[in-house]
């Protein structure tokens, strides 16, 4: 379909065309505050359809651009809680009904080994641990930012930008004031070495609650400290880093519901990051 509408070879610039069906099940138990397992009361069955429809223009003089649409459609069975539903009887399965510009952005060229992009675009650093696209999920997470992507060294992608606002997964719009950079390295014989940084500070402190869980605590202050979630200890390597950013009061400290690199909290409008 793309080749059909893409006429004499792209001269008048591309259009891009991409549909994924998917059907997702979940029977899951739900934790009661008591600590007690439950069911849920109905499994969840999520059958979507997912469909992006962009142009990108012609090059000239160094620059190009690309618009694109994206939206989500559950088609058939939608017994699930996409998060804006209010089915909240259901398991979650965070593919809701969505109609969003995904991607918007001027794309400059000119410079030697270089390229500048502005607007709302996809940016996936790596394993998209920190930065990606969600692409396990329908609605692709976007980014309004500038990015700089220079490749004058051998083997070497340098990447660096500013984000002021992300575009998730349930297609919120949430402002951020992040400088990032990726640089990566890949001329070794065993793989490739990354060095990257990424401040995410939210202009709303309490989107770190969608990225974390609330520990209360009232213990004397300390700089540095590793917390267990678990109900029994966990091992040494399991555990998460805190640090706290008021040393004469309690604070709230939150940490990571993931993986051992975690964010930072207590001060309003920063985070900072530490591992184990």
């Amino acid at each position: 379909m793309e080749k059909a509408l893409n006429l004499e070879d792209g001269k008048y610039g591309k259009v891009n065309f991409d549909a994924r069906y998917r059907y997702e099940y979940v029977d899951q138990e739900r934790v009661l505050s008591t600590g007690r397992a439950t069911a849920i009361d109905h499994p969840a069955n999520a059958s979507t359809l997912r469909i992006r429809l962009g142009y990108l223009t012609p090059e000239w003089q160094g620059f190009k651009a690309f618009a694109e649409y994206e939206g989500n459609q559950d088609i058939g069975t939608n017994d699930y809680n996409s998060t804006r539903n209010g089915k909240t009887a259901y398991p979650l399965v965070v593919d809701p009904q969505a109609n969003e510009l995904n991607q918007l952005w001027l794309n400059y060229a000119g410079l030697p080994d270089s390229s500048i992009k502005v607007g709302r675009q996809r940016i996936a650093f790596d394993n998209h641990r920190f930065i990606g696209d969600v692409g396990w999920r329908q609605m692709q997470q976007t980014f309004d930012a500038a990015t700089i992507t220079n490749k004058s060294l051998p083997d070497t992608t340098i990447t660096a930008g500013y984000i002021w606002k992300v575009q998730d997964i349930t297609s919120r719009s949430i402002g951020m004031n992040s400088p990032i950079f990726n640089i990566a390295y890949t001329g070794l014989p065993f793989g490739k070495v990354t060095v990257h940084g990424e401040w995410l500070d939210y202009d709303n402190t309490n989107e770190l609650r969608n990225l974390a869980s609330p520990i209360r605590s009232a213990a004397p202050p300390k700089p540095w400290g590793c917390v267990s979630t678990a109900p029994r200890p966990l091992s040494k390597t399991s555990r998460r880093c805190i640090r706290r950013n008021t040393p004469t009061s309690p604070t709230t400290r939150t940490i990571r519901s993931t993986t051992t690199p975690i964010t930072g909290w207590a001060r309003p409008g920063w985070t900072s990051m530490a591992w184990c």
